[in-house]
């Protein structure tokens, strides 16, 4: 039901945002006898939907969220205007002269539009079709004083500002091309930002003890023989961190994959005493049965913050469904 609104960076990387999708490729298919194994998973994760870390305080995070929002806005604004654009009364862009310009590279064709929208929304801009056009010079923002009321809202979650502040600081870089945005959240290769975004702090932990009961619940309601997980862009292994420790090693598979080698080692280290555990390479967005990973060998299949990030949502889902077993 409810939906977390994501501060206006919109960068790919914060795990509190919620949303939903119906695709055609997602229309379920005859149950037989997969219904005992989904109804245990979906009671058990509603269950569990109920409880809430003690650190949670979710009634906070309406006026938390519109704190960092104001910070993320104000890192915008200072972006445009050390690109120098919308610096005059009358300046005015669309999104395809801002690429042309080299103030925006390609692939953030999006994120500009978006920004703008942002920008228009609030009144600093004024949009007519595809063109946005400043009524006045964009003003100076003091991002540090909107730093400081951020961070006052976010007592014992400061690493969260941290990341917002390190990304609003790169804006202009990272949609310039100069710099990655996997930089703002692997800084100096560190770990720190993404194991908490993703696995320390209060939003995932909720989210994660959801999944892990909806998992446990699924092998629980298959008491005898194996049963097969598959996790899709594992990446940093915060929600695996969560679902391996409750489920019986003695008849569990579970495979390890991300697009990328980027983080199978560190999950091989990090999990190693869970001997159930493979890893691989899948992308989900190509056919998985090019890449190894035969239709029908799956019974439950993990994926969190990862298939709403591919290019066609109903190509992706096809993929997931052929994967699970009938």
């Amino acid at each position: 039901g409810s939906t977390f609104r994501r501060p206006r960076l919109d960068l790919p990387f914060y795990p509190w945002q919620r949303q939903s999708y119906w695709s055609p490729a997602a229309r379920p298919r005859r149950a037989a006898s997969a219904a005992p194994l989904w109804r245990s998973a979906v009671d058990a994760a509603e269950r569990q939907s109920g409880h809430g870390p003690l650190d949670l305080g979710i009634e906070t995070y309406p006026e938390r969220w519109h704190v960092l929002d104001r910070l993320a806005t104000g890192h915008i604004v200072a972006a445009f205007r050390a690109m120098g654009v919308f610096a005059v009364a009358g300046d005015s862009w669309t999104i395809d002269a801002l690429l042309g310009a080299g103030h925006f590279v390609g692939g953030y064709e999006h994120l500009a539009g978006r920004w703008l929208g942002h920008l228009a929304t609030d009144g600093l801009l004024v949009c007519d079709g595809d063109r946005f056009t400043a009524p006045a010079p964009l003003p100076e923002v003091d991002t540090a004083a909107l730093a400081e009321a951020a961070y006052a809202a976010f007592p014992g979650s400061e690493p969260i500002v941290d990341y917002v502040v390190r990304c609003g600081r790169q804006l202009a870089t990272v949609v310039g091309g100069e710099e990655t945005a996997l930089n703002t959240l692997f800084p100096d290769g560190s770990y720190e930002t993404v194991d908490f975004l993703y696995n320390a702090w209060a939003i995932p932990r909720y989210h994660n003890a959801i999944v892990r009961a909806a998992a446990v619940a699924a092998a629980t309601a298959r008491p005898t023989g194996t049963i097969r997980f598959l996790e899709v862009g594992a990446g940093t292994g915060g929600t695996s961190a969560a679902v391996l420790d409750g489920l019986p090693a003695d008849r569990t598979s579970y495979t390890f994959t991300d697009v990328s080698d980027f983080f199978l080692a560190r999950a091989r280290e990090r999990f190693a005493d869970h001997r159930f555990v493979t890893y691989g390479l899948l992308d989900i967005e190509r056919p998985p049965a090019d890449q190894g990973y035969a239709d029908g060998s799956f019974d439950v299949i993990v994926a969190a913050n990862v298939l709403h990030a591919t290019k066609n949502l109903d190509t992706t889902l096809a993929h997931v469904r052929g994967l699970l077993a009938p």
